[in-house]
């Protein structure tokens, strides 16, 4: 029985890190955060701090949905 609890949580986890960075590249898409260049772009007083504090937050938020999605498709 552990055997099989071991890989239900495994397959949960690459699910969920997979899901996780679909959704980290939409919002950072979104977001104009995939480089430098879209950032000035899409905001010219935007600062390279502002631009690391977005993509953690980011990163943060897709966790989170990821997370979310993975527990409610059970």
């Amino acid at each position: 029985m552990a055997n099989v609890l071991e890989e239900h949580l495994r397959d949960i986890e690459t699910r969920t890190r997979e899901r996780q960075a679909q959704i980290m590249d939409q919002l950072m898409e979104s977001r104009h955060l995939l480089n430098r260049t879209d950032c000035l772009k899409a905001a010219p007083q935007l600062t390279d701090l502002d631009r690391l504090n977005g993509m953690n937050e980011a990163q943060s938020e897709s966790m989170s949905m990821a997370i979310h999605e993975v527990v409610e498709s059970f």
